[in-house]
């Protein structure tokens, strides 16, 4: 919109003829202007005069989209958990921006309650959030404390380009966990979500730069955008749940593995729902050994074909080290009438660091 003359303006006689952008609009009289189908009212303050308005004077102003709130994310959630039929959750991801670090705290604690809703209907899945409009440090003091493991915390805003082509919409500037976001909806099951060998994050800029200026260290579990010293591109720091200090779930990758398992092992176990098994005759009500190596047999192939043969973004086959899936053969199953059952993994981890020594030397050994 261009700044609007002194004095009166008369409108052109053909306006529709006339480039949007081109528009001359009049500032009504009391230096307000409601800006049509924006809910935006823009108040232009005059200068000392005598000239009011001139050529040439700029307005500027800064405005906040309107967010759903913890009330309308209820009403949501409720909706969904209705329509959940065969439907399978395992990511989600809530584009919302707090308008602080203290109500972003306020929308990840609704968001883990959900979360445990839809774990509640078998549907194991992690969640991505916004940590706020705010600066690093009231990120700190607010969200920091949460320990909320079905949920990942991301911090800074990214401009991302877009397929919009009309001026201002081609690169918006976003949240950065619309960046992590992509990244983590293409990313393999158990690829840590800043692994530098996937290569840089679609984004042409970012505004807070944690390899240049470091805000947050690896206990606040808040993932943030990053630079590599005399690299281009621009990459996530981590993949970072906000669990708890000593939690198993620290990583994004390692929440998704154990949700998948969960979700093998419950499909898995459902198909022997109310079918019959043997009991030993010597009292104990424990199940007969051959019919826990059947159940055995079952979901350990099943594991084996979702967890442990597919390739990985390293080229290697499994997305865990081990498993072990085992039928507790002391429980009385004849008077529980439940089969229990134990199921472990272990991760695989990435490498974080490295320590090289490096020197001369006068012989090196075969």
């Amino acid at each position: 919109m261009t700044r609007p003359r002194e004095g009166p303006r008369s409108t052109p006689a053909s306006v529709d003829e006339r480039p949007a952008a081109a528009w001359d609009i009049t500032v009504p009289s009391g230096g307000t202007y409601a800006v049509p189908n924006s809910n935006l009212t823009l108040t232009f303050v005059p200068g000392g005069g005598p000239i009011l308005f001139e050529n040439g004077d700029t307005h500027s102003f800064a405005c906040t989209a309107p967010q759903y709130t913890t009330s309308d994310l209820a009403t949501a959630i409720t909706q969904l958990l209705l329509a959940l039929g065969s439907y399978v959750i395992e990511d989600v991801y809530f584009t919302h921006r707090a308008i602080s670090a203290s109500a972003a705290a306020t929308m990840a604690s609704a968001i883990s309650t959900h979360m445990s809703s839809l774990e509640a209907r078998r549907r194991w899945a992690r969640a991505m959030v916004d940590a706020g409009a705010d600066t690093s440090a009231n990120v700190i003091t607010s969200v920091v404390p949460l320990a909320i493991p079905r949920v990942g915390v991301v911090f800074g805003t990214a401009d991302i380009p877009t397929l919009n082509p009309n001026p201002g919409w081609g690169t918006p500037r976003q949240t950065a966990c619309f960046a992590l976001s992509e990244r983590a909806a293409s990313a393999d099951l158990s690829e840590n979500l800043g692994r530098r060998a996937s290569g840089g994050l679609r984004v042409s800029a970012i505004q807070n730069d944690e390899g240049s200026n470091q805000q947050f260290i690896e206990s606040h579990r808040i993932n943030t955008l990053r630079t590599y010293d005399g690299e281009s591109g621009f990459y996530p720091t981590n993949g970072y749940l906000k669990s708890a200090s000593g939690s198993d779930f620290l990583y994004w990758d390692w929440g998704r593995v154990i949700d998948r398992a969960c979700r093998i092992v419950y499909v898995e176990q459902q198909k022997w729902l109310l079918r019959k098994v043997r009991t030993l005759t010597d009292g104990t009500g424990q199940i007969d050994p051959r019919d826990a190596v059947r159940i055995e047999t079952a979901v350990r192939a099943a594991l084996k074909s979702g967890l442990s043969d597919p390739i990985t973004a390293e080229g290697f086959p499994g997305h865990v080290s081990a498993l072990q899936y085992v039928v507790d053969l002391t429980n009385n199953v004849l008077s529980t009438r439940q089969l229990k059952s134990t199921l472990r993994l272990v991760p695989l981890p990435p490498i974080e660091g490295f320590v090289t020594d490096i020197g001369f030397t006068g012989s090196i050994a075969a």
